[in-house]
């Protein structure tokens, strides 16, 4: 994960981790190897992509950039395509929560279009900013390094090393139910409605004209989750009153399952080609226009 590489990335007292500021570094695995060159905010973008830019990119390791080049992402092919000012202010796994709060200290004097990536594991850190009074709560310096370790301790192997996780793991569970606990859970289980309600409750947090800001979402998808389920929950709770006399027409959810196909996924990995980043440009830029 390119947030806990200590080339690339450090701990962040706001938002918990960040691109290194005015730092290149190259991120990699047995299908890709690309350069990550940030910003002086530590966004993978240019310094002159902060001055009142025109389309704000907000995301996680999609909208990024994971797995391609820097003008190959999302944000840069949308600035050609369009030909106006585009910041690319995702990171990698942050959630809709700590999106907007991103968003917050952004130069949003200029800003016509916000696009926001959605990802099905953005429920878990939603759910925590809803549940402690929309209030996102940042894990400490000592979690994050710790965080770090165990991933460092997980690239190395030594013979039973698997067995030994293995029985650690079984002990932990039979202790759990000894003492009455439920068993660990790993990620949170999709329930689109929810989540899609989620996604919107937090947007509604935020103080932006939706008058003067259009709003385009898209969810960051795998090959085996090429669907709009997201999209048509977010549809739905649009046409509520609730929801619909806060947005009005400004929120729009771009369909991004039919356009892509297969093999504009990585195998392994299952983040985006550069074909695919493409084609979700050209979308969104269809929508501009």
């Amino acid at each position: 994960m390119i947030q806990i590489v200590p080339e690339c990335s450090e701990y962040d007292k706001d938002f918990y981790y960040n691109l290194i500021p005015n730092n290149t570094c190259t991120f990699s695995n047995v299908e890709f190897a690309n350069k990550f060159t940030a910003n002086s905010r530590g966004f993978r973008d240019d310094d002159s992509s902060l001055v009142k830019p025109e389309i704000i990119c907000l995301g996680d390791s999609y909208m990024m950039g994971w797995g391609v080049d820097q003008d190959q992402a999302v944000p840069a092919q949308l600035e050609k395509i369009t030909g106006k000012r585009t910041l690319n202010a995702a990171m990698s796994s942050f959630g809709t929560a700590r999106e907007l709060m991103r968003y917050r200290t952004l130069d949003t004097s200029n800003v016509q279009y916000l696009v926001i990536q959605y990802c099905s594991n953005d429920n878990e850190e939603n759910t925590a900013y809803l549940g402690n009074n929309h209030v996102l709560k940042i894990s400490s310096q000592a979690s994050y390094d710790s965080l770090r370790f165990k991933n460092e301790w997980n690239k190395k192997y030594f013979p039973g090393k698997f067995f030994v996780l293995a029985s650690k793991y079984q002990a932990k569970e039979t202790l759990k139910k000894m003492m009455g606990k439920p068993p660990s859970n790993i990620g949170m289980p999709i329930e689109y409605p929810r989540d899609a309600k989620m996604f919107l409750d937090i947007l509604k947090d935020f103080p932006l004209n939706f008058q003067r800001t259009k709003v385009l979402v898209f969810e960051g998808i795998d090959v085996e989750h090429r669907n709009n389920d997201f999209k048509n929950a977010v549809e739905t709770l649009l046409k509520d009153p609730a929801y619909s006399s806060h947005f009005g027409n400004a929120v729009k959810v771009i369909d991004v399952a039919s356009i892509l196909q297969p093999e504009d996924f990585y195998i392994l990995d299952g983040h985006f080609r550069a074909v695919a980043h493409q084609k979700v440009a050209q979308a969104l830029a269809k929508e501009l226009k």
